[in-house]
């Protein structure tokens, strides 16, 4: 296949619609085009963009990566206008106005290329939160069904949330109407959408929306952004200014993202609170602990999150852990180092199998079942990492210097597995290396 520098774009048109909308060559065409860096190749780009897209969104967003990763230089104006027609198309209408909304926040267009079609838009606003709300309540019938309601939810939310930071942008107050009507819809973060969109038009009401918003923890990160990026960071209630608070908002927003839950916890409630020092970071760094649940029927799905260091969560309980060993966990996790690392045993280099098994025979009667899965690798040191029964229960156990360390299964709802339990020894040696370096410090301070 030539490349769009290489063919005539007259013949690129002809190949590209030669293709069915489901074909993985049409975003190959489109990628070409969008690389080629000419205004003639990024006008033929919206051209078959906004007549005929590629039908999978996966696609789509294949096809626009390189208009957002290539240099200040590229001709962008040439996809506009032609490139907002593609809004009639929902696979591509919502990374079409992102595309824009990004070149004019970033001053590589002046003005909005919409600005022009506030009103259009501002239907298919509207148009879209009434298909929204007319989506069943109830769940669909099949796997196909399901399927196309996740997705139709799912495209539409997007596309809301970018006409938001679009109609804002375009800044034409004549909108504000349809906005406010979507104040009501249950999904918490596009209400948070709108009412930032209302507030950066000057509205008093989106303004109040977004305060109250800032309650609710899976939206309060993004709340409080939009008021203090308006220079109304005091509108935000004292309760949710404190590190608690937002700390509980990051790691709620965290458990809400499509890679993780979806949807945040119906609980959530700090755990413990300390500073101290951390593997990778010059200065002791203050952490939170976080107990999060979600209900479903009958049953319960919970676990332990950390804010601070990083932002993670693992299905375990601190009455099952402890906070210390919490801690430990996270780090280990967390560590990179090129002197840290694991191999699976079956793929170690010079660890003698004869040598292994001796080992294990001088653990003695205490332990069963005793099988070696992987080798760490620990600033020099060789740990080897085994499952094992100890007392009729499961757990795993760690050889480290020679010395055994282990460490039980535990709950059978959630337990804890060799990777995690080789995590929490890491954890263990690397928090109490770095904080007795502190503590060091401070008594030479003193």
């Amino acid at each position: 296949m030539a490349t769009s520098s290489q063919a005539p774009l007259a013949d690129v048109i002809a190949e590209y619609r030669s293709t069915g909308v489901s074909s993985a060559a049409r975003r190959d065409w489109l990628v070409r085009l969008a690389n080629d860096g000419r205004a003639a190749a990024l006008a033929t780009f919206a051209e078959l963009v906004a007549s005929d897209p590629p039908a999978s969104v996966e696609d789509v967003l294949v096809a626009f990566a390189p208009l957002l990763r290539k240099p200040s230089a590229l001709p962008v104006e040439a996809l506009f206008p032609r490139l907002l027609d593609a809004t009639v198309h929902l696979s591509v209408a919502a990374i079409v106005l992102d595309v824009a909304n990004h070149y004019v926040r970033t001053g590589r267009l002046r003005p909005h290329p919409a600005n022009d079609r506030s009103a259009k838009l501002a239907a298919l606003f509207e148009s879209v939160a009434i298909r929204l709300e007319k989506l069943p309540k109830t769940p669909p019938g099949d796997a196909a069904e399901w399927e196309a309601q996740r997705r139709a939810a799912e495209e539409g939310f997007a596309l809301l949330i970018s006409l938001c930071d679009t109609l804002a942008l375009v800044g034409d107050r004549s909108v504000c109407d349809p906005l406010r009507a979507a104040l009501d819809l249950p999904h918490r973060r596009l209400r948070t959408e709108v009412a930032a969109a209302l507030a950066r038009l000057g509205q008093s009401d989106g303004i109040d929306a977004l305060a109250q918003m800032t309650a609710e923890p899976v939206v309060r990160t993004r709340a409080i952004a939009y008021l203090e990026e308006l220079g109304l960071g005091d509108q935000v209630p004292a309760e949710y200014r404190s590190a608690i608070a937002r700390a509980e908002g990051q790691l709620a927003q965290w458990l809400a993202a499509p890679l993780q839950f979806g949807i945040g916890p119906h609980e959530i409630e700090l755990v413990d609170r300390r500073t101290q020092s951390w593997p990778g970071f010059d200065e002791p760094v203050e952490c939170f602990l976080f107990r999060y649940a979600y209900r479903a029927g009958q049953g319960e799905l919970a676990g332990i999150g950390i804010v601070g260091p990083l932002v993670y969560a693992a299905p375990c309980g601190a009455d099952e852990l402890g906070v210390d060993d919490l801690y430990a966990l996270f780090a280990g996790y967390h560590a990179e180092h090129e002197s840290i690392g694991e191999t699976p045993f079956a793929e170690a280099p010079g660890v003698e199998r004869g040598m292994v098994e001796a080992l294990v025979r001088e653990l003695g009667e205490d332990y069963a079942e005793v099988v070696p899965v992987a080798v760490g690798r620990f600033f020099g040191e060789r740990h080897i990492v085994f499952t094992a029964t100890r007392n009729g229960g499961r757990g795993t156990l760690v050889l480290d210097a020679g010395e055994p360390h282990w460490y039980a299964a535990g709950d059978l709802r959630s337990p804890l597995g060799a990777t995690q339990a080789y995590q929490i020894h890491k954890g263990r040696k690397l928090l109490r290396a770095f904080n007795a370096v502190e503590k060091a410090s401070d008594a030479t301070a003193e």
